[in-house]
């Protein structure tokens, strides 16, 4: 089945992608063959009135899913999606967020525009590359410590005063914590691949020790940069050094084989030639 329908229309799947958005559904299970649709990979369900998510759970196939800009203040019935990558809730009414943890696979996540206070629900979401959560009510950074292969935090206009607890997310290379209350900046020293740092309008009156730690960030990666290059020709010339080995030790066999065989002989008194002819 690639139909569904909704108030009297149809809507057809097209390349995995089902748009729904903007028609004031209230209710994702009145959405008439939903749960029996098959090949559906993206689902947008934005801008809708929809206040509770049920009617998911069917959908196991579903990689991409948008429920930004409604009404929903529970993340629930997510359980059975385990190939899902890509989660839009943003502009809602969630005020926590727990609901998520069997989504193993999701890569980007995207809360902006909520109202969310406390960090935590995010234990078992170790695929994250992507995490938006501006425009909450954040205090603090925390319960992050295992998305080790988050790339980029959007944490923007919120209620932060300190920078803290990202120590371990090493492969981070965008951070924007602009909009909060910072005053200041610390807790950058173990993030080598930050590329891009937004702190504009904080309470940041005075930029210490900054250039200071970009100018070591730099020396890191010109260290690293040399380092690699040394393991690059090291390698070459053991790969040069073996393809040699192995040309000489062919070359100079026979030879040797000749003389080992005379020499034998000669101690042997012609016993080992004749013992091996």
């Amino acid at each position: 089945m690639k139909t569904v329908e909704w108030a009297g229309s149809k809507f057809e799947v097209v390349n995995g992608f089902l748009d729904l958005g903007l028609l004031e559904i209230k209710d994702i299970e009145e959405i008439i063959g939903l749960d029996k649709v098959s090949g559906l990979t993206n689902l947008e369900l934005s801008s809708n009135e929809i206040t509770i998510m049920r009617g998911l759970g069917g959908l196991t196939e579903l990689e991409i899913l948008n429920l930004g800009s409604n009404n929903i203040r529970e993340i629930q019935g997510l359980d059975d999606l385990d190939n899902l990558e890509i989660l839009h809730l943003v502009s809602n009414q969630l005020k926590e967020i727990k609901g998520l943890e069997k989504l193993t696979n999701l890569k980007e996540l995207y809360l902006r525009g909520n109202q969310i206070e406390e960090l935590k629900g995010f234990e078992n979401l170790t695929s994250l590359k992507r995490l938006d959560l501006s425009w909450n009510n954040i205090s603090r950074i925390q319960g992050l410590e295992n998305l080790k292969e988050l790339e980029v935090l959007w944490i923007a206009g919120n209620q932060l005063q300190t920078i803290e607890n990202l120590e371990n997310i090493e492969n981070l290379e965008v951070l924007n914590i602009a909009g909060n209350q910072i005053s200041n900046i610390d807790g950058f020293e173990n993030l080598k691949n930050l590329k891009s740092l937004y702190l504009n309008n904080n309470l940041i009156q005075e930029i210490k020790n900054l250039k200071d730690k970009i100018i070591e960030l730099e020396k890191f990666k010109k260290q690293l940069k040399e380092e690699k290059q040394t393991v690059f020709y090291l390698n070459l010339l053991s790969e040069i050094m073996s393809n040699f080995r192995t040309h000489l030790i062919s070359r100079i066999r026979p030879t040797l084989s000749y003389y080992s065989s005379d020499f034998f002989s000669r101690l042997t008194d012609g016993k080992y030639r004749s013992s091996c002819t």
